[in-house]
């Protein structure tokens, strides 16, 4: 990355940092670095290893791609898709369509297929 390349992934990066309302500390603790290296991601002064930044990605919930420039859209599209379907449920089935989510989830960590 160039130094405006860096300048931008740090930009997006707090963006969506702040957005999840994760400090720098919960976030490199997540992936598996420090509070200081995402403060020098965050400032444009070092560049991640495309790993970290993947890992980032996932974590905060936006398109990696977004994430280092190449992508004005923050979201998949399939997650759009999701989002909308949710939006448009009544109160008592979002809890449904929640607990469901969570169910499926707890399926995966049993091991059971069905989750990604």
């Amino acid at each position: 990355m160039n130094e405006k390349e860096l300048k931008e992934f740090g930009l997006r990066l707090k963006q969506a940092r702040d957005a999840k309302q994760m400090s720098m500390e919960e976030l490199g603790m997540i992936i598996g670095s420090s509070k200081g290296s995402i403060w020098k991601y965050e400032h444009g002064l070092r560049e991640p290893k495309a790993s970290i930044s993947i890992a980032i990605a996932n974590t905060l919930g936006v398109l990696w791609s977004w994430l280092i420039g190449e992508d004005q859209r923050v979201e998949s599209d399939d997650f759009l898709q999701m989002k909308d379907l949710y939006d448009n449920l009544s109160a008592s089935v979002k809890e449904e369509a929640l607990n469901y989510l969570l169910y499926l989830k707890e399926r995966r960590k049993d091991g059971n297929s069905g989750w990604g």
